[in-house]
């Protein structure tokens, strides 16, 4: 998948009943804003066409176009733009047209994202529906490229046999990316330096729902099916460098390597009789 494309975005201006811009209408929307807003999928990096049309109007309306985070004002992309085009060539269509690129940078990552366009001097204002914006997720991790990373186990940590522990992870949320809908989270043990497959941890359904996109999974540690090295199965104290492996699609991530340890229970104390 390459880091930009080009959405395009058709928000339609045609406004209210305010002074002076009596034949205006509300905004409405065409192409990919006029599906479900479920559908709807920007990146860091991409280009979006913000496009409207504006009737009964002179061509010197001043439009300003923002962006909102949780209905509030986070950024103004352009402020004073003149409609451009009458027509579009066509003299029996009498709207004036417009259109503003947004390049989606880090900063606008986020959720709850409207794009409101308003003109001056005028309250006509509207935004299209709530939308996220995700980080573009296609991590590089020893040559190997995926559209998930793990977050949990961090390097270095010790988990305990037994015990119940949540490994983490992130995904882009393509649908496309993943056909199968799920992530595998395998065990694996480094073994000066090969790594091996020790067995299978879970296999998980991916969310798309949420903003970011990201996943959980409560392992038993050490709970294990499809064991390929028994010999390698954590057992607290054999010392292996182990890792955690997502694989799903065409996505692979390992984990940093970690260590699997066993939970000291102290022994009870015996109380000393003190003759007085």
């Amino acid at each position: 998948m390459r880091k930009t494309a080009t959405l395009a975005v058709f928000i339609i201006l045609l406004a209210a009943a305010v002074p002076g811009y009596a034949d205006l209408k509300t905004i409405t929307f065409q192409n990919i804003l006029a599906q479900s807003p479920s559908s709807w999928l920007f990146f860091q990096g991409y280009k979006v066409n913000i496009g409207w049309k504006m009737g009964n109007a002179t061509g010197q309306e001043k439009m300003d176009v923002v962006v909102l985070k949780e209905g509030v004002l986070v950024k103004t992309l352009v402020s004073g733009m003149l409609n451009k085009y009458a027509n579009m060539g066509n003299p029996n269509d009498s709207y004036w047209y417009n259109e503003y690129w947004w390049t989606l940078g880090p900063a606008d990552v986020g959720c709850h994202i409207q794009v409101q366009v308003k003109v001056q001097g005028s309250s006509l204002r509207i935004q299209c529906h709530i939308f996220n914006i995700y980080p573009f997720l296609n991590v590089q991790k020893n040559g190997v490229y995926s559209y998930a990373r793990l977050d949990t186990p961090p390097a270095g940590a010790t988990l305990l046999l037994g015990t119940n522990y949540d490994i983490r992870w992130s995904a882009m949320a393509a649908p496309s990316a993943w056909p199968s809908g799920k992530v595998n989270l395998k065990l694996m043990a480094n073994v000066n330096g090969n790594i091996i497959h020790v067995g299978d941890i879970a296999s998980v359904a991916i969310s798309f729902e949420g903003c970011p996109v990201s996943g959980r999974y409560t392992w038993n540690v050490a709970t294990l099916t499809n064991v390929t090295h028994p010999g390698k199965k954590p057992d607290g104290k054999n010392g292996i460098n182990y890792r955690i492996r997502l694989t799903g699609d065409s996505s692979t991530y390992d984990s940093d390597d970690f260590k699997i340890g066993k939970l000291l229970v102290p022994y009870p104390v015996e109380k000393v009789k003190v003759n007085k």
